[in-house]
């Protein structure tokens, strides 16, 4: 049984680490970009906004495929899509055609992350699951960090090209080893199965539940732009605002990126067997995050900057595997995929907005103080969505209980 567990983890772990190697791999070569195509850091930029675009928008139609097909055919899906717009993008002449193979690219990104929700839901008992979210999404982090390293190696011994080249071979290679490893445990009957997938079946949704999955996606809109802001706009306001070196600046952001995957475990753990409620746990995120920024406007040393980092890191980018998990428990397991789509597909208007929004408000200003308000805004914000989230889950818990209480007193 634990190995079992062990290995769906690397199942589940290896994909989010070649997805950090995608998802870094625009920032990581963007000087050769820059020279290959003769464009300005701002349509680098906007690379990546297309990356998030295509995740963002496919997410819909992501969410009905894994409902209606076996998530491990999904998954084989999702590599092969996204290796084979990175080929693709390799053979690129011009930005705009760049542009539109990384924007196709997202698709594969969002089956890969809509079937690897749906997987935790269908091998893991409720306890636990978002621990285990927490544990294969820290490899997301790792792979950022083993990227910024080794994709540049790559694209100065073979240029850009050959970097777009090999990372897209290995997720159509590793797809590939997905689909086939799957189908041979499948062939003895040794995958325990906690979610039978029926696909006979389907549950139709009620608009309580459809109300509860938009909330769930408005919740990590907020979040996601919070996240997206501090990770784009930190470096430059220690080195602008606070006269950091840029490597100290640099080593900040590593301390809240590390902080990060630390909170990403104990938000799991505690949502699993601390504190036993995964609204209440997203809720005392959202609260540190608040208490991160308020410290992060009112620092006044060096030491206290530190601290600020930490928590926003904690919390910040903590808060993803739970929330992910609080969106595909959100409806009948059968319904999950649909319901981890929407709210991806929401989450992601945060991460297209935020940044260049902050960026106006800091660039109109000139300076971040003002930027910092709007952060602390908008985390108010998420903690009012999800204690409003929390009231409608306790709401329902309730109605369930008043539900089972009459049926028991019938004769």
């Amino acid at each position: 049984m634990v190995k079992q567990s062990i290995a769906k983890l690397l199942f589940l772990a290896i994909p989010q680490l070649l997805l950090a190697l995608f998802m870094t791999i625009v920032p990581a070569l963007s000087p050769l970009l820059q020279k290959e195509f003769s464009i300005t850091p701002a349509e680098i930029g906007f690379l990546t906004t297309s990356i998030f675009a295509g995740f963002g928008i496919s997410s819909l139609l992501a969410g009905k495929i894994v409902d209606r097909l076996s998530f491990d055919k999904v998954f084989f899906l999702g590599h092969l899509v996204l290796g084979l717009f990175l080929f693709l993008s390799s053979l690129s002449v011009s930005y705009w055609q760049l542009f539109l193979f990384l924007f196709l690219s997202g698709f594969g990104d969002s089956l890969i992350t809509t079937a690897s929700a749906k997987a935790v839901v269908c091998w893991f008992p409720e306890e636990g699951r978002a621990t285990v979210s927490a544990l294969y999404k820290t490899g997301f982090p790792l792979g950022s960090a083993i990227a910024a390293v080794f994709l540049p190696l790559i694209a100065l011994r073979f240029s850009w090209v050959g970097a777009f080249r090999f990372i897209g071979t290995v997720f159509i290679v590793w797809g590939c080893l997905i689909m086939k490893i799957y189908q041979k445990r499948a062939e003895v009957q040794s995958i325990t199965v906690f979610v039978n997938e029926d696909k006979s079946k389907k549950n139709s949704l009620s608009s309580f539940d459809k109300q509860k999955v938009y909330l769930i996606g408005i919740v990590g809109m907020f979040f996601t732009a919070i996240q997206y802001c501090l990770i784009t706009y930190l470096v430059i306001y220690l080195v602008e605002g606070q006269s950091f070196s840029f490597l100290r600046a640099t080593s900040l952001l590593s301390i809240f990126q590390l902080s990060g995957i630390g909170g990403r475990i104990v938000l799991g753990l505690s949502s699993d067997f601390l504190i036993k409620n995964r609204n209440l746990t997203l809720l005392i995120a959202a609260l540190i995050s608040w208490g991160g920024i308020l410290l992060l406007i009112l620092s006044g040393s060096a030491y206290l900057l530190y601290l600020s980092c930490i928590l926003l890191g904690f919390s910040v980018v903590g808060w993803v595997p739970l929330w992910l998990t609080i969106a595909s428990e959100a409806v009948p397991s059968e319904s999950s995929g649909w319901a981890t789509g929407i709210a991806m597909a929401v989450q992601s208007i945060g991460g297209l907005i935020g940044p260049p929004l902050l960026g106006l408000v800091i660039g109109a200003r000139k300076n971040f103080d003002s930027a910092f308000i709007v952060l602390l805004i908008t985390a108010s914000i998420t903690v009012a969505a999800i204690g409003l989230l929390k009231s409608l889950s306790d709401k329902e818990v309730t109605m369930i209980c008043d539900e089972e209480k009459g049926e028991q007193s019938l004769p």
